[in-house]
């Protein structure tokens, strides 16, 4: 470290000209939260429709029964499944095998740090998805920007599929 050069400055300091790849991985990132929170909202929305008990109450037994999105999806399935015909649940295991299958991706997206992959005369060469470093194998569980916006693209799929879903069971 140079004399006079604080830490930040260092080991944490993006320059401007650094900054466009992180904003980049942080864009997807938010892609992945937001769109998770509009599949949240249209399972909700699903469960009122079609879950147990007096319609004005399936919305709150949803939101507070189940304490995770797992739980949510297996809660919903039971329900799609009771409820709806033979004939319409393709559409909705199109959209269930989407949400199952992007859980692994989803929680490294939440839960793992941006981090800045610099060259030892700090140019930089990269930016991930981590997990804490401190945690062993964390390049082999790194998640790359097309790792990340592809989840989100999934996501806007699955969503896609949800409401196709809808509008055929609605009819």
């Amino acid at each position: 470290m140079k004399p006079g050069k604080t830490i930040r400055e260092t080991f944490g300091y993006l320059k401007k000209n650094e900054r466009a790849r992180s904003d980049a991985m942080m864009l997807q990132v938010g892609r992945v939260v937001v769109e998770l929170s509009n599949v949240e909202h249209v399972l909700g929305f699903m469960y009122g429709m079609l879950g147990d008990g007096p319609p004005g109450e399936r919305w709150q037994y949803f939101a507070t029964k189940s304490p995770n999105f797992q739980a949510r999806l297996k809660l919903l399935n039971q329900a799609v499944k009771a409820a709806c015909p033979p004939e319409r649940l393709p559409l909705w295991e199109a959209a269930h095998l989407k949400l199952s299958g992007s859980r692994s991706v989803r929680n490294r997206v939440a839960h793992y740090g941006v981090r800045q992959l610099f060259t030892s005369d700090r140019k930089l060469f990269g930016v991930e998805l981590r997990p804490p470093w401190y945690l062993g194998n964390a390049a082999r569980r790194a998640l790359k920007i097309a790792d990340v916006r592809q989840a989100a693209d999934e996501l806007v799929g699955a969503t896609a599929d949800l409401w196709d879903f809808i509008n055929k069971i609605a009819r």
